[in-house]
């Protein structure tokens, strides 16, 4: 329920902290409309709830007409007059759930829910099984929107709207067939094994990617050791562990204070993808610049976590955080500015195993390093081994070639 009185008294406190905080002069004006509506209308409106109010706000308005900016702010006061939460630069609970799953009928809620069941027997990480939920259920929302409400009336025009275009140009990748396919396949009910004969055929395709090569990663260590580069301590001890350890973006996020074991020299984690523990030696290089930015860099704060945003808020990273981080260090070492060149701190990892795979250290020591529950997992860094690779390669002397075909 909606505490109008509340409201009435204390909305201003929301409105001075986000002039304060440096919010637009189009979101405060937003603001103290949308308060002044919800107070002029709300005691006899029957509202249960903002979300209510919010439908009722933005009821006929086009895109352009901000429904939106109405969003984000009947979302704020919403935290402030429930919870007391002013605005923190997070993202908060939505007002209108965006995942397709919410407007599922009953029984295409059972397929994914199938699916759901099967991605918690595997062990999956509860964020990774909600994002393929999300992802999971925009299929049968499309059937559901096109009048079909079982699987076992969908038929090929059906599955077609979903892939192609009005021309018969596919729209989505092979890569999201073989997702819906999957769901299907879980399902395993006449009608799933039906739709899934119908999906359309594709392969799957391995592209070349990108992998740091040992000039950017001089570089990069160059960039780290000058202390004249634009690099705050924390993105330079956050740029060491992403060079010595290639650890996850998100397990780099989680860490805390107490993760650092000084007297073992050991950084001491749970994986956030498999739940796994991981212990990772403290190497000189990495420990030194952990303890610069905890002495020189870190906000004085109560947080638990190692690493700290550095804006007014310092609230703890997120994954994503890091992958800007990433992006920082590969601008202050001169790499990777070009269109179309992989920035993310996944390279890192990869550059760290084929560098151990480069010096001979054995598989099972550079799985453990990683954090990979089964050796395949290594698998895929194999491809950038260039140097194993090379050795592989047969020669081509003893097969004619015409001259010029590779040049003088």
């Amino acid at each position: 329920m909606i505490d109008y009185d509340h409201l009435r008294e204390h909305w201003r406190e929301l409105s001075d902290f986000a002039s304060e905080s440096g919010y637009s002069d189009q979101y405060l004006s937003i603001l103290r409309r949308d308060v002044s509506w919800i107070l002029e209308r709300g005691p006899g409106s029957g509202w249960q709830s903002y979300r209510e109010a919010y439908l009722e706000r933005v009821a006929g308005l086009s895109a352009e007409g901000g429904p939106n900016h109405h969003m984000m702010v009947f979302t704020a006061i919403q935290q402030f007059e429930l919870h007391g939460e002013l605005p923190n630069g997070r993202a908060k609970a939505r007002l209108i759930g965006r995942s397709a799953y919410s407007k599922l009928c009953p029984a295409f809620r059972g397929l994914i829910e199938a699916f759901r069941r099967n991605a918690v027997e595997k062990g999956h990480k509860q964020s990774s099984i909600d994002s393929g939920v999300s992802n999971a259920s925009c299929f049968p929302l499309a059937m559901q929107e096109r009048g079909v409400t079982r699987l076992e009336d969908v038929g090929e025009d059906d599955v077609m709207s979903f892939f192609a275009d009005g021309d018969g140009r596919r729209v989505r990748s092979d890569s999201y067939a073989c997702n819906v396919s999957r769901v299907l396949r879980i399902a395993d009910t006449p009608g799933s094994r039906m739709a899934l004969s119908l999906m359309p055929p594709g392969r799957r395709r391995r592209s070349n990617l990108q992998f740091m090569t040992e000039e950017e990663a001089c570089a990069i260590r160059a960039a780290l050791d000058d202390a004249g580069s634009p690099l705050s301590l924390r993105d330079r001890a956050i740029g060491r562990i992403l060079i010595s350890t290639g650890m996850r973006a998100s397990d780099i996020a989680a860490l805390e204070s107490a993760s650092i074991d000084w007297a073992r020299e050991t950084i001491e984690t749970v994986q956030s993808k498999t739940g796994q523990p991981l212990v990772l030696p403290l190497v000189p290089a990495v420990g030194n610049a952990i303890w610069d930015y905890i002495e020189g860099g870190r906000p004085a704060s109560d947080d638990p976590h190692l690493f700290l945003g550095e804006d007014r808020f310092h609230l703890p990273l997120t994954g994503k955080s890091i992958y800007r981080i990433a992006g920082n260090v590969y601008r202050a070492a001169g790499i990777r500015q070009r269109e179309g060149d992989r920035r993310g701190s996944h390279l890192f990892r990869h550059y760290v195993a084929t560098s151990m795979l480069g010096h001979g250290v054995p598989r099972p020591v550079i799985s453990r390093t990683l954090g990979h529950e089964h050796p395949a997992s290594l698998d895929p860094y194999l491809h950038a081994d260039i140097g194993h690779i090379r050795d592989m390669a047969l020669s081509i002397d003893r097969f004619p070639v015409a001259e010029g075909v590779f040049g003088s």
